[in-house]
């Protein structure tokens, strides 16, 4: 209110300035007209332009917030965006607010029978015939009943007969004059309201026989449309700043992507042409405008000209809007991946190219909803191409432990971070450096197993005294990356807070990919379990949200064990995804170990279990994986976080899968009994899914077979066959 008096009383009296000349042609055409000078035609003519004159004034105001074209073509969009943004805040706020001013009385119901004034009035009225009627009553003879206040009541009824409140009893006015009860009849019937706060009650000064007259009345009706005016004032206020804020937003929008985009081409303005690596990297909006300005190359392909359509857009104006697909991830668009495979698990990144594949990682540091929200504060994109490209080659050529699988395990470790909610319960420090880790995880990687660099008395087995030289390597060439500052994916962290936090999460998560640390991990899980056995039950009935419990007492006090463990479970979650996936990199994880085993051979020392080729079933080996090492962390992560149940199921089907397999392509024919045995291994597995699956379903839910509850759990899996139990 105080705002609105602020901004009124001046445009008032403004107002009344600028419109006296207005004031006073009205006052000498009202003059002349009334002494005679001027005749009706000339009076007419007067007031004619005084109106024209004043409608004038409207059109002007107007004519300022209607949108105005470019007169010249040198001014360019920025001043346009700029005359938009001013009529914004100087036009149509201003004319809201006195919208809203002007409007707001008629909202209101008329103040019933002004102010109860009317009441008191009738009071009077009655009191005065009801002193008439006793006197005329005393002064007749014989005595006749007076009938004078009797018709003040009929008419006292008539008036308010259809208004907002009526009256339904009077007190203070008796029949009974001089001992006769039948003296002075009058007759008032009415109910009375069933809440007090419908009765309104009057009362008027003593007079002579009358020791209090008063009147009540009804006032139901006015007090319940009132209350529906309050309603709709109340709706039309918040409408009103409804309006008010969608113009403050549209407005600050399209200052901060005016902002956005000087910032950017300051940056690239010096490059008087763009690669397409920088390029790429821009948001699609403003792929285009370089490209109109000739900064950057020009779209040569149906890909790159989904980008030239946009500069057209915005040479008419910047506040033009793109599709939600070329705003959020551009980076996938100009290959063509569809951002929906991205998102899921089964994601198939073998099919894709060397650009397509770092499209991925750009999606998934700077458009996936946690990159937009996390990676994008703390890196830019040339600080992100350099790190990028000395990760890629510092990985060596390996079969398995290559590039390709460190982007597999990275969108792997997002998707688990995404069905977990992270963004709960991890800070964005957290988040981030959780990612790099997976992006750098094997850096390096020899090809060759702890074991057989202990074995052979390898420089990194000395330098790392046996404990962990792979994954200390892969730390250790990760920071050495980063101590380039063009490569400094964490140069703007603060030295002494984040950028510990962020150096103590990638050394924590790297060094537990160690499998030593496995079969301790998966103790740690069921402990975890067992100790909230009750909160995890509870928290596994609602997929969608965590309750508080959930995350003080399980999430929050385990927080570093569970950013280990996504990374660990994603570097050996080869066997939940789907088995056209899963097969290729068991192929090609075996391949690398092979010929880890022809190494071993060739110096004389002992081969290790799965590393000769000549020996080893991949289907066997496989159904050892996974029955002995990748089940037990699987179902124990699945009873904590009920929400990647999916990959306990996807395991149960592929190993069902590898068993028919290693059926048809065994050199001897199993046995019924081993047959059995592995079978019985896979419901087992599949049993324990179907628990785990039951014991997160409400309570009132009732109890489903198991082919009810495994249905839509693997049908929601691309690449997967069904196959017979």
């Amino acid at each position: 209110v105080a705002l609105v008096s602020v901004v009124i009383e001046p445009a008032q009296l403004m107002r009344n300035f600028a419109n006296r000349p207005l004031f006073l042609m009205d006052d000498l055409n009202v003059e002349l007209a009334s002494y005679g000078i001027f005749g009706r035609a000339q009076s007419s003519f007067l007031s004619t332009v005084i109106h024209v004159v004043r409608r004038a004034k409207i059109l002007k105001v107007l004519g300022y917030m209607a949108p105005q074209q470019r007169q010249d073509d040198n001014l360019g969009d920025g001043h346009l965006e700029s005359g938009r943004i001013m009529r914004s805040m100087t036009s149509w706020i201003p004319l809201a607010l006195f919208a809203f001013i002007c409007g707001s009385p008629f909202l209101r119901s008329e103040v019933y029978l002004d102010g109860g004034s009317s009441t008191s009035v009738w009071l009077e009225r009655l009191q005065a015939s009801y002193a008439l009627s006793r006197y005329e009553y005393r002064e007749s003879y014989p005595k006749v009943p007076s009938r004078r206040f009797e018709q003040s009541v009929e008419a006292l009824l008539d008036y308010y007969r259809g208004r907002a409140m009526h009256p339904y009893g009077l007190t203070g006015f008796s029949h009974e004059v001089d001992g006769d009860p039948e003296a002075i009849p009058w007759t008032l019937q009415g109910e009375a309201p069933a809440r007090a706060a419908f009765i309104y009650h009057d009362s008027a000064c003593s007079h002579r026989g009358c020791e209090r007259g008063s009147m009540l009345c009804d006032i139901s009706s006015f007090v319940r449309s009132q209350a529906f005016e309050h309603i709709l004032e109340t709706v039309a206020i918040l409408l009103g700043v409804r309006m008010v804020s969608y113009i403050i937003g549209r407005a600050y929008g399209s200052m901060l992507d005016m902002e956005r985009l000087a910032r950017l081409t300051s940056i690239y303005i010096d490059d008087k042409r763009i690669d397409d690596r920088k390029l790429n990297a821009l948001p699609a909006e403003f792929q285009g405008f370089f490209e109109m300005l000739g900064i950057g190359p020009q779209p040569t392909s149906t890909k790159r000209s989904r980008s030239s359509s946009i500069s057209v857009g915005m040479q008419k104006s910047m506040g033009a809007k793109c599709s939600t697909k070329a705003r959020i991830n551009p980076h996938l668009q100009m290959h063509d991946i569809d951002v929906r495979a991205v998102e899921t698990w089964g994601f198939d990144i073998l099919g894709l190219g060397d650009g397509e594949r770092r499209a991925v990682l750009l999606y998934l540091f700077f458009d996936s909803s946690i990159g937009r929200s996390v990676d994008r504060t703390w890196v830019d994109v040339d600080t992100f191409h350099a790190f990028t490209d000395s990760v890629m080659a510092a990985y060596n050529p390996n079969p398995y432990h290559n590039f390709l699988h460190a982007t597999d395990i990275l969108q792997t470790v997002y998707r688990i971070m995404c069905d977990t909610s992270c963004k709960r319960w991890l800070s964005d420090v957290e988040q981030y450096a959780l990612m790099v880790s997976a992006l750098c995880h094997d850096i390096g990687h020899l090809g060759f197993n702890n074991q057989f660099l202990v074995e052979t008395g390898d420089k990194l087995a000395i330098r790392y005294n046996d404990q962990s030289p792979l994954e200390n390597m892969h730390c250790a060439t990760m920071f050495k990356i980063m101590s380039d500052y063009e490569a400094q994916v964490f140069k703007v962290f603060d030295k002494d807070s984040e950028r510990k936090v962020a150096r103590r999460v990638c050394i924590a998560t790297i060094l537990h990919t160690d499998m030593v640390h496995h079969f301790d991990m998966v103790k740690k899980l069921a402990a975890i379990f067992e100790r909230n056995r009750e909160i995890c039950l509870h928290q596994a009935q609602d997929l969608v949200s965590l309750t508080s419990a959930f995350e003080d007492e399980v999430l929050g006090s385990n927080k570093m064990f569970f950013l280990e463990l996504f990374l660990h479970l994603s570097d050996i979650s080869n066997p939940t995804k789907p088995f056209h996936l899963s097969k290729v990199w068991a192929e090609w994880c075996l391949e690398e170990m092979f010929r880890q085993g022809d190494e071993e051979k060739r110096l004389g020392i002992p081969v290790g279990m799965l590393n000769d080729r000549e020996q080893v079933n991949i289907a066997g080996s496989q159904h050892g994986f996974i029955n002995f090492v990748v089940a037990p962390l699987v179902l124990g992560t699945s009873r904590i976080f009920g929400s990647l149940l999916h990959l306990g199921v996807s395991m149960s089907q592929n190993l069902e899968e590898w068993q028919e397999i290693w059926i048809e392509s065994a050199t001897r024919p199993p046995t019924d009994e081993d047959v059995l045995a592995r079978g019985a291994e896979v419901r087992r597995f599949r049993d324990e899914c179907e628990k785990i699956k039951v014991q997160g379903m409400p309570a009132s839910c009732p109890a489903l077979g198991r082919r009810t509850l495994m249905a839509p759990i693997r049908s929601s899996l691309p690449g997967n066959r069904r196959v017979s139990a």
